[in-house]
């Protein structure tokens, strides 16, 4: 069992007040004092300061959280493990993004629990950010994500490569001929809302152009993106999304994609974990599981984009 000293200087890491970390542990505020002067007297550095009536961690406390961090989550995952082996059920726990398990997940788990016997599983959906903070807390043991994050704060490994598309309607005008990408602004652009990592993947890709979202003469935020498809059947709009979210609307014709001269846009899919995991090697089998069946499953993707 982890010392509560340690738990201490992990929630005040997260916290930074010692009044609330006193209240989250059910303990007295001077006795988290002593948990953290225990600490830096056992380890030889300065763990925390003030800075402006502010809890702040130094660049020791920094490296011993992250240390203490994984000692933590690799605790709870043994008492999961342990309690596994003697109830017998087998636990799998992952965070994924929103568009990615909409789309390509349930495809995907069917056939994974055809081969192995998971009895329980929970399968976090968030945007990239959340599902990143869950990993870190230990709540979810990897993290499928097409976000942004910093790399060398995790292991990952590359799943496969994605294009972005721009789809309309079959009556829509560009359904027939080769445009500018200039000329998709005086479209309507229906797009998912702000608090979505399809928003941010979008800006990335307007900027990359020099435009915005801003630039659209009409625009529409939508929280869904089966709405999104339903309106740009019915002729609403365009829209970017990814081309597996639209692959059979494509291949039934009722959604079309718009050929933009010197347009090509892929954005890559990651399979997150902690780094110094007590149980990496269980994530890198599951990953080349999935990797596997995402290169079988993508039979759309030209050769050399998975």
């Amino acid at each position: 069992m982890l010392d509560l000293r340690i738990l201490t200087f992990l929630d005040l890491c997260k916290t930074k007040s010692f009044t609330q970390t006193a209240a989250n542990l059910h303990i007295t505020q001077p006795t988290v004092s002593q948990h953290i002067k225990y600490l830096e007297e056992t380890y030889g550095a300065k763990l925390v300061y003030y800075k402006d009536r502010t809890v702040n961690i130094t660049k020791q406390g920094k490296l011993f959280e992250k240390f203490a961090r994984s000692m933590y989550i690799n605790e709870k995952k043994f008492k999961k493990i342990i309690k596994a082996s003697v109830d017998s059920p087998r636990e799998l726990s992952f965070a994924s993004t929103r568009i990615i398990s909409e789309f390509i997940l349930p495809e995907v788990l069917p056939r994974f629990l055809e081969k192995y016997n998971y009895e329980k599983i929970n399968m976090v959906v968030a945007e990239s950010k959340e599902a990143l903070n869950k990993l870190y807390l230990g709540e979810v043991d990897f993290v499928i994500t097409d976000g942004s994050f910093r790399v060398n704060d995790y292991k990952c490994a590359h799943l496969f490569r994605e294009e972005t598309i721009v789809v309309c309607s079959p009556f829509h005008p560009f359904s027939r001929k080769p445009i500018d990408f200039s000329e998709l602004l005086d479209e309507r652009l229906i797009y998912r809302s702000q608090t979505s990592e399809a928003y941010n993947n979008l800006e990335a890709i307007l900027s990359e152009k020099g435009y915005s979202i801003g630039d659209f003469k009409k625009t529409m935020a939508i929280g869904s993106t089966t709405a999104i498809k339903e309106l740009v059947k019915h002729n609403v709009g365009i829209t970017f999304l990814y081309r597996f979210a639209v692959q059979k609307e494509l291949e039934e014709k009722s959604l079309v994609k718009i050929n933009i001269r010197n347009f090509s846009i892929y954005r890559d899919i990651y399979f997150v974990w902690l780094k110094d995991s007590f149980f990496e090697n269980d994530a890198f089998i599951l990953f080349e599981y999935c990797r596997q069946f995402f290169s079988d499953y993508l039979d759309y993707l030209q050769p050399g984009q998975q």
